[in-house]
């Protein structure tokens, strides 16, 4: 056997965590035999999300890589559990040593998530300092979790509206245009919510809108800081409807339902500017023939929790925890 440190988590063996909560546990340091020249035990708690990407340049012999790099802190809390980094150097006796660590999580921070190009993650890491030899170390990392209740954001209660006027031309003709509109009540809405579409199709032009198609698309946002600012986005859909369409000089107005699924990333964009997940309701016109089919991206919000009809709650409860987990907790520590 041989010296160990070992870190755990108290009453949380799945180390999940929201914002404002505390984060506790201990550190067990095992020594076989006396430790000597222990300048100190060191404990670091942080949280951080990076985005990294990397792109091809040139051609040939003038061919290179560009690497694409985005990182943003939201903590970092360092605590010496005893001694220090310049302090006197001391002996641990033989035996097993237990110490103690808190520490509370901001308000503000973003949820565990990973990506194809990047990351949120937090970590609690121990470092026993050894002057002249190896040190001893432990990492483990836990997951944050965000209980977002979108009531409290007023301009998410706002309706919106999107227009797209499309002309068509067959040689030096220009067709009378194809109006398309589509209006949602408000474009904050909760895991399991309904979206209520409301869709006017105006068809003066010569061209038929055979259907029209609803793609809630979920987009991954990964922004780098150097050598350059640059995103790069990775889109997804999560879900999907059909309605209807309109005879060449018809107007039709329906309404339409999209229903967000139950267990979904939520919104982050908010309080996180590196990798950011963001949402976005498309509506195709699919028109016939080699037409182009007219489009419209609404974007739109994602909570927890949709808009209620209290409009005074604090703040204090994005972060309360519920009785269960949020349903996006199953997905937000995946892989997409």
């Amino acid at each position: 056997m041989s010296n160990s440190l070992k870190i755990t988590f108290n009453n949380n063996p799945n180390a999940i965590y929201y914002p404002n909560q505390t984060v506790s546990g201990s550190v067990e340091l095992r020594a076989i035999k006396a430790i000597k020249n222990v300048r100190g035990l060191k404990l670091i708690v942080e949280g951080s999300a990076e985005a990294k990407w990397t792109v091809s340049s040139g051609t040939g012999n003038n061919r290179s890589l560009i690497t694409y790099f985005g990182e943003e802190k939201y903590l970092q809390s360092i605590t010496y559990l005893f001694g220090s980094s310049d302090g006197e150097i001391q002996e641990v006796a033989a035996g097993i040593h237990i110490y103690n660590f808190v520490c509370q999580l901001p308000l503000t921070i973003p949820y565990s998530v990973d990506g194809e190009h990047g990351h949120v993650k937090y970590n609690v890491d121990a470092n026993l300092d050894i002057a002249w030899t190896f040190d001893l170390h432990d990492k483990k990392p836990f997951t944050v979790v965000r209980y977002e209740d979108l009531s409290i954001y007023s301009e998410l209660r706002l309706p919106i509206e999107y227009e797209e006027v499309t002309t068509f031309c067959c040689f030096w003709c220009e067709s009378d245009p194809l109006i398309v509109k589509v209006r949602l009540p408000k474009s904050g809405y909760g895991l399991s919510e309904k979206i209520l579409a409301n869709v006017e199709i105006n068809n003066k032009s010569t061209t038929k809108v055979l259907h029209t198609e609803f793609s809630l698309k979920r987009i991954a946002r990964f922004i780098s800081k150097t050598p350059s600012v640059e995103t790069k986005e990775v889109k997804e859909t999560v879900a999907e409807v059909q309605g209807k369409g309109a005879e060449r000089g018809e107007m039709v107005t329906f309404e339409q339902i999209v229903e967000v699924p139950p267990v979904l990333m939520i919104s982050n964009n908010r309080y996180c500017k590196v990798f950011q997940i963001t949402y976005e309701l498309k509506v195709t016109f699919v028109t016939d023939g080699m037409k182009v089919s007219p489009e419209v991206h609404i974007p739109i919000t994602i909570g927890t929790v949709g808009i209620t009809s209290n409009e005074f709650q604090s703040s204090a409860q994005m972060t309360t925890k519920p009785n269960i987990l949020p349903a996006s907790f199953n997905d937000a520590i995946k892989k997409f």
